[in-house]
Parts: C-alpha cells; sequence; structure tokens
C-alpha cells in the first residue's frame, strides 16, 4: 500500500510540472511588448522640412484569432520660413499599424499577413525579411542582420537590445540598436524607406527615437527637450496678432495683451522642454520672480478654450 501510494504521488507531482511547463512556455524568455499608455515620440526630418511622429496605443483586437495591438501615428510636419522660424505646416492622422508579440517575438501586420518585426531571442548572425514590392525600385529583397546584442537597464529594469543593419540592396529596414519593450531607437519603429542604390536620388525621410513611456513605464527621454520641441518653437500664425508679450527682454515681470478676457492656460517651460509653472487664468500679468525662475531663455505656451496654442520665447534678465 505505501509503495502504491509513493507511485502515485510521483506521477502526480509529474503531471503538475508537465501542467505548468504547458501553462507557462515562455518563463524566462517573454517579453511585455505594448502596455496601457504606450506612446512614442520620433523626429523626422528631410532635406526641406521636419518634424515628429507621435505614435499611440489605441486598444487591443483580435485579428485571424491573435491578439492585436493597434498602434496609430500621427505626424507633425513643420516649415521654416525666411526668418529660419518654424511653423506647423499640417497634423495628420496616419494608417494605423497591428502587432502581435509572441514569446520573444514581435509581429507586425503588412498586406494582411504577420511579418516578423523584431526578434529579441535573436544572435548575431540571424537575419529576417521584411515584406516589400522589390521590383518597384529595381532593389533586392529587404531585410536586417543582427549584428550584435547586449542588456541595458532602464528604470531599475534590464531589457535585450540587438543591433540591426540593413541586408544589401534593401528597399526598407530598421538600422542601429533596438530595445526590448521600446522598438527602434536609431530608426523608425517599422521599416522604413532606404535607397538599395547609392546612385539613386530618391529622398526618404530620417528618423530619429526621443521618447517612449506607458502607465507602467516612467517616460524615457533620450533627447535631453521635450518629446513635442516642435511644437514648443513653432509660431501658430492664426494666433501670433491676438497674444503679445511685453517687455520682452524681462526682469520678471511680463504683460500679455490679447482681445479677450476668456480663461487661458499658460505653461511656462525651460530651453530644454521641462515644464516649470502652469496655470488657468484669465489674468494678464506673470511674474517670473514670484516663479523664481533664473536668468535664460523661456517658452510660454499659451491654449486657449478652441484648443488653439501659441508659443512665445521670452528671455529673462
Amino acid at each position: 500500500m505505501k509503495n502504491s501510494f509513493t507511485t502515485k504521488n510521483k506521477i502526480f507531482k509529474k503531471a503538475i510540472l508537465i501542467l505548468t511547463l504547458i501553462s507557462f512556455p515562455f518563463i524566462g524568455t517573454s517579453q511585455t511588448w505594448i502596455e496601457t499608455g504606450a506612446n512614442w515620440h520620433y523626429n523626422w526630418s528631410n532635406i526641406s522640412s521636419g518634424g515628429f511622429e507621435k505614435i499611440e496605443y489605441i486598444k487591443d483586437t483580435l485579428i485571424d484569432n491573435k491578439l492585436c495591438n493597434k498602434l496609430t501615428p500621427v505626424n507633425y510636419h513643420f516649415v521654416y520660413d525666411q526668418n529660419n522660424i518654424s511653423h506647423l505646416n499640417s497634423q495628420d492622422t496616419l494608417e494605423s499599424r497591428y502587432t502581435y508579440v509572441n514569446g520573444v517575438t514581435v509581429f507586425y501586420i503588412v498586406n494582411d499577413t504577420f511579418e516578423m518585426l523584431y526578434n529579441f531571442g535573436a544572435q548575431p548572425g540571424d537575419t529576417w525579411s521584411f515584406y516589400t514590392d522589390s521590383n518597384s525600385s529595381q532593389c533586392g529583397p529587404s531585410g536586417v542582420l543582427v549584428d550584435s546584442i547586449g542588456t541595458i537597464n532602464i528604470n531599475n529594469t534590464n531589457y535585450r537590445w540587438i543591433a540591426l543593419s540593413s541586408l544589401p540592396n534593401s528597399r526598407i529596414s530598421i538600422e542601429g540598436k533596438v530595445i526590448e519593450h521600446i522598438g527602434a531607437m536609431e530608426d523608425y519603429l517599422f521599416p522604413s524607406g532606404k535607397n538599395c542604390d547609392d546612385g539613386m536620388a530618391i529622398e526618404f525621410n530620417q528618423y530619429d527615437f526621443s521618447c517612449y513611456e506607458d502607465d507602467n513605464f516612467p517616460l524615457y527621454n533620450i533627447s535631453n527637450r521635450d518629446c513635442e520641441y516642435y511644437l514648443l518653437v513653432s509660431g501658430i500664425s492664426e494666433l501670433e496678432s491676438t497674444y503679445h508679450f511685453h517687455p520682452n527682454p524681462t526682469q520678471g515681470n511680463i504683460h500679455i495683451s490679447r482681445s479677450s478676457n476668456s480663461e487661458i492656460e499658460i505653461k511656462i517651460q525651460t530651453s530644454t522642454g521641462k515644464e516649470v509653472y502652469s496655470v488657468s487664468t484669465i489674468g494678464t500679468e506673470i511674474d517670473l520672480n514670484l516663479i523664481e525662475l533664473n536668468e535664460g531663455v523661456y517658452f510660454i505656451r499659451i491654449e486657449d478654450g478652441q484648443n488653439q496654442m501659441i508659443t512665445k520665447k521670452v528671455v529673462k534678465l
């Protein structure tokens, strides 16, 4: 009787172990890809203009029985006038993208097919392909090579990274370091256009990561300035004649002349984008000395009730 009980007990323990392994096949290797509140900022530029894209996680949705993340980019396009002052030229919501994670691999949907985006379990020398119509630009198959791998500590947590380079003749690719949970750090979140031939004269946007955060991941900003810095230094033409700041430069007191007495929101930020003051008011006076601001350059941003905004540079002496 004792031997029978021991044998049954061993069988029971083995059964529990097998069920545990089946239930948790990616223990120690799986990753968290998207969390609530996730958003990215990527700056972009080309020969004649520039701006940034903000990509926001919207919701989860089932596609082919896979739980996918809907990500929607908004592109902010700025142009410069003859005085080299940037102005917001357009703000466009782009087509949503969908990602899906399985263990250490992130996939994205292109042409109704799941294609590999990132593989954080890859080793140096590994490659994978991105779908693209290569014939349209007389390029070869597009893809990436894993050059190196490692880990990095961000917000007191270790994350894997992989460094990628384009395969020869790729029309789209991702280059540079890619960090688990965040994505591409020296390029765009998704594969972007490249010149597959040095002799080609096609102009593609150049991307650089600036910020990432979600509800459980504090803001990670590598740019040393506000994530939407371009908006801070951009003049909004519709409001230029509505608000006037004087004196500027100032030793502390600033008067804001405006055509209405409706409530406005005033924010003051440093030249690096750090917010140092915020208030909703119908007043027209700001005393920088009361806010205990040191001498230097600041940006005063005003938003009215119609979601219009203007940013003015002021100098405190």
